[in-house]
């Protein structure tokens, strides 16, 4: 009776809404596929003039989206690293978190604790991470060419080059990335404003 009544429920308050019927046998889309990647951002560049001699030290360059930077000197990469799982402000579970030492105000509900505390949704993350990296690049590279990424990330490191007139290869805007720099330049957004267009949850 009580599975009848939720069943009731639920066919009453899909009545009238233009909804597709679930699929989970039909074949995997693009949108899927990019869905997923942009769960587990990353970004790989390098110098437009790299020249790869000798043994290299890499530095590690803590970001301000608390994401490490990987610097080889002509090449730099970046993802979240140990925020992986639950970037953001995000209550995670995760064995390896709860032996930590949780610091007063980060706990979470049931035990939990804060991933990244205070550095935003991993999408802004993102942004702050990629904007970086081309500051540092603008600072020692002519040029950066784009290697590989995820696309969120690679579109961030282009509009940031971009509006610095700054030489960037790698990345083939298509008409819809172009149509979202007119509208940052258009509403004069701000890179860290744009997090808030951009939903993946």
């Amino acid at each position: 009776m009580a599975k009848e009544s939720l069943k009731s429920v639920w066919e009453r308050r899909i009545a009238g809404l233009d909804l597709k019927e679930a699929n989970i046998f039909r074949p995997i889309t693009h949108g899927d596929v990019e869905y997923l990647c942009n769960k587990y951002p990353f970004l790989q560049m390098v110098n437009i003039e790299a020249k790869f001699e000798g043994e290299i030290t890499p530095k590690f360059i803590t970001s301000q989206s608390g994401w490490t930077i990987h610097d080889y000197g002509d090449a730099m990469s970046a993802s979240p690293g140990e925020f992986l799982f639950g970037g953001g402000d995000y209550k995670a579970f995760l064995d390896e978190i709860l032996k930590e030492e949780i610091k007063e105000g980060e706990q979470g509900g049931e035990g939990g604790a804060m991933v990244n505390p205070g550095k935003g949704t991993i999408v802004k993350q993102m942004f702050d991470t990629a904007t970086e990296m081309v500051k540092i690049a603008i600072k020692k590279w002519p040029g950066i060419e784009i290697i590989d990424g995820t696309y969120l990330m690679k579109w961030v490191a282009w509009l940031a080059a971009k509006e610095k007139n700054y030489p960037l290869e790698g990345f083939d805007p298509d008409e819809e990335d172009i149509k979202k720099y007119e509208r940052v330049t258009k509403h004069k957004l701000t890179i860290q404003q744009l997090e808030e267009k951009f939903d993946y949850s």
